[in-house]
């Protein structure tokens, strides 16, 4: 398929049941459990080729105790996924990792000719022992692949173009990146990722109360709620009501 425009393709990688004792857990009803998309993006850039932002999670890697909580379908994995919308996904030429978490960066084993962007602190909550959820098994042959870090504590316009900023908004995890995609007919995106997984985490700081550091995520929160003002849309991490209402592939924004 032709890269000369600009494309962002939203994709679904599986969908999860909120489990009990997971803060967003105190958003279940009786009847109602919360289901959570795991959303990763493919940016169809005309100068630098594919670019992918996040990768899912890996379900091979899932403990079998959590797969009854997760709805997947072999269709869902990313390269799958890229080949219908009629890409190679061998031509993925950069990955952008918010963070090492195992539903953000199971697949990053699948695309081992591309570059991958990172905060390098983010080695540091991720190496053993570390919080559940991050799964070794998902990098620990990472050594294998092409890392550009992300200087800590800075935002990077990844490509020089301003089409992808990745910004630090450490507070879920030590390096964790958010990002703004602009978008030539579209506008600006805010790719919040895990700094803000739905829009009350904007609002209630309670949300923040199991992380390792709240008082940084409340801090990345405050900087998202500036760069809100200057984009048409914020994307939260795993909002099912927000998700619905996208466009999601095979459709695009341009």
């Amino acid at each position: 398929m032709s890269m000369d425009e600009m494309r962002l393709y939203i994709m679904n990688c599986g969908n999860m049941i909120t489990p009990e004792g997971n803060v967003l857990a105190a958003l279940n009803t009786g009847q109602l459990k919360l289901v959570i998309p795991v959303p990763v993006y493919l940016l169809a850039h005309p100068k630098q080729g594919l670019v992918l932002i996040d990768t899912g999670f890996r379900y091979e890697h899932i403990p079998d105790e959590m797969k009854m909580n997760i709805a997947w379908s072999p269709l869902l994995r990313i390269r799958t996924q890229i080949s219908r919308q009629g890409y190679d996904p061998d031509d993925v030429k950069h990955v952008l990792l918010s963070h090492l978490h195992f539903d953000h960066a199971g697949q990053m084993m699948d695309f081992p000719k591309a570059v991958f962007h990172m905060r390098k602190s983010e080695w540091e909550d991720a190496l053993p022992p570390s919080r559940p959820d991050y799964f070794e098994c998902d990098y620990k042959e990472a050594h294998t692949l092409r890392f550009e870090y992300i200087p800590e504590e800075k935002d990077q316009d990844i490509f020089g173009d301003g089409s992808v900023i990745s910004m630090a908004t450490p507070g879920h995890s030590k390096g964790h990146s958010s990002f703004i995609v602009s978008m030539p007919n579209s506008g600006k995106f805010l790719l919040a990722m895990d700094a803000a997984h739905l829009p009350q985490y904007m609002e209630d700081t309670k949300f923040f109360a199991d992380s390792k550091d709240p008082a940084g995520c409340i801090r990345s929160v405050e900087k998202l709620k500036k760069l809100q003002k200057e984009c048409v849309r914020t994307i939260y991490g795993h909002d099912p009501a927000g998700f619905s209402g996208l466009k999601t592939a095979p459709d695009y924004y341009d």
